[in-house]
């Protein structure tokens, strides 16, 4: 399937850079494996005794700094954060 592609400044503010946009479905999907992917079972575990959040519930183990580093790469996007949050994540 060819990527869309559409013409808007980029993090920096660089007119007419061209960037692959996918659908929104696909993102979200991307993004959370993304997330899984910077996760580890060690970092899942100490949550549970640092803040309270227990493996029953979905858990990533991803650090915040990873979680920041990549908000900023995608920049906002509403409709993006919608589908996340629908996602139950």
């Amino acid at each position: 399937m060819k990527k869309p592609v559409v013409k808007k400044q980029d993090l920096r503010g660089n007119p007419n850079t061209a960037i692959a946009v996918l659908p929104v479905k696909e993102q979200v999907q991307s993004l959370l494996t993304e997330l899984k992917r910077l996760g580890s079972e060690k970092r899942a575990e100490e949550m549970a005794t640092r803040y309270g959040i227990h493996k029953k519930m979905e858990v990533c183990g991803t650090t915040m700094a990873d979680m920041q580093k990549t908000a900023r790469r995608l920049g906002r996007d509403h409709a993006l954060a919608a589908a996340l949050w629908d996602t139950g994540w």
